[in-house]
């Protein structure tokens, strides 16, 4: 199976506690920018392998490897 983004990445927000806001937050057909609050959203990646140095269970579907897919800011 495939990269699946529902069973595959896992959301964690991170509040990054007083640094103020991250910056601006571009959005597509938005008129412009917003202000970034102090959070931040991560999406780690589950990783599931046949034969590969990450291993995982393949008869539980039970990962034994994560890595860092994206982060984003987030709105105030």
């Amino acid at each position: 199976m495939g990269f699946d983004p529902n069973r595959d990445l896992f959301p964690i927000e991170w509040e990054l506690r007083g640094e103020g806001s991250l910056g601006k937050i571009w959005r597509k057909g938005a008129a412009g920018p917003v202000d970034a609050g102090s959070k931040v959203s991560i999406r780690i990646k589950a990783v599931r392998g046949k034969g590969n140095s990450h291993g995982g269970d393949e008869a539980t579907g039970v990962p034994d490897n994560f890595v860092i897919y994206t982060a984003f800011p987030l709105p105030q």
